[in-house]
């Protein structure tokens, strides 16, 4: 009988055991822990009157279930934003999520048309220390990961001179064309704290999201297909 129990035991353990080890491998805990904070509205989920269905388009739009005042807030200031500009004309919104040790990183992509026909993108990012319910500025991540804002443009210049190079090489802008020159066909602005937009990965890697105009080669060759606006920092 004591033996019959024990290997009960061993199988209980067994199963506990092996259902933790597919639980970590079919979702991850940082998965388990994002869907404890964030989830994507339904169209139920707001229950006043709007001018149109948030989830057209296969809109996704982010809103924080923990309730407190900065979660609330940033939901506000989604909502917002979002509501807006999912009613346009092929408005649409989608989001990015990932947590590294205690900071939960969002970036909400907004892309929309105005009444004038005229393409917009926007981009904005919620970087939350989720440990002590506070937002991360831009200077408290450059200095997480050893970077300066002159180190910052830089850096994205290195790779816009590679795409300058490329072209320049496969004569895809005029002969004469300078650097500047490309910078300008780019319609670049250096980038400043009132303009920087940092988000850092799954693999706790950190982009800069940089906008800017693209160039005729760029619309047309292979080579610039997979293009974004997404930079690798560190």
């Amino acid at each position: 009988m004591k033996n019959k129990k024990i290997i009960i035991l061993i199988i209980i353990l067994a199963v506990v055991i092996i259902t933790q080890i597919i639980l970590n491998i079919v979702i991850p805990k940082n998965k388990v822990l994002i869907a404890s904070y964030v989830k994507t509205l339904e169209k139920d989920d707001i229950t006043k009157n709007l001018p149109c269905d948030i989830t057209r388009n296969g809109n996704k739009i982010p809103y924080f279930k923990v309730a407190n005042n900065l979660y609330n807030s940033i939901n506000n200031e989604i909502l917002e934003n979002s509501l807006l500009r999912s009613c346009y004309q092929n408005g649409y919104i989608d989001y990015d999520v990932s947590l590294n040790s205690n900071i939960l990183s969002l970036i909400l992509y907004i892309s929309y048309e105005t009444i004038d026909d005229l393409a917009n993108i926007e981009y904005k990012t919620y970087n939350i220390d989720i440990k002590n319910n506070v937002m991360i500025n831009n200077q408290e991540l450059l200095n997480k990961y050893n970077l300066t804002i002159d180190e910052v443009n830089n850096k994205v210049l290195n790779y816009l001179q590679e795409y300058y190079n490329y072209e320049k090489e496969n004569n895809l802008v005029d002969s004469d064309t300078t650097f500047n020159d490309y910078l300008n066909i780019l319609d670049y602005k250096t980038t400043t704290f009132n303009n920087l937009v940092l988000y850092i990965d799954s693999k706790n890697h950190l982009y800069i999201y940089k906008e800017y105009e693209l160039s005729e080669g760029m619309r047309r060759v292979d080579y610039f297909k997979n293009l974004t606006n997404l930079f690798k920092l560190k």
